[in-house]
């Protein structure tokens, strides 16, 4: 999300995962699906500038999500 702060993007990234998570889902043949959704996020500053970069660590949280219980939000971490 461009102009979009740290805190911000964690806030969407959680609303689009209990939307996503909120309820079954109809598919064809009239049967319901429960889905979940794990969800990466990474924000520069402080990540860096570099696209390739911020994707990386964005997937590297989201990998962590699904990990970690899925159906989550993770933040991604700053490289020390």
């Amino acid at each position: 999300l461009e102009d979009t702060g740290a805190e911000a993007a964690l806030e969407a990234a959680e609303r689009l995962r209990g939307a996503v998570s909120s309820g079954p889902i109809a598919v064809p043949g009239g049967a319901a699906i429960a889905i979940t959704c794990s969800v990466g996020a990474a924000s520069s500053p402080p990540l860096g500038a570099d696209a390739v970069a911020l994707l990386a660590a964005a997937d590297e949280a989201l990998l962590r999500a699904k990990r970690r219980d899925r159906d989550r939000v993770e933040r991604a971490r700053v490289a020390s």
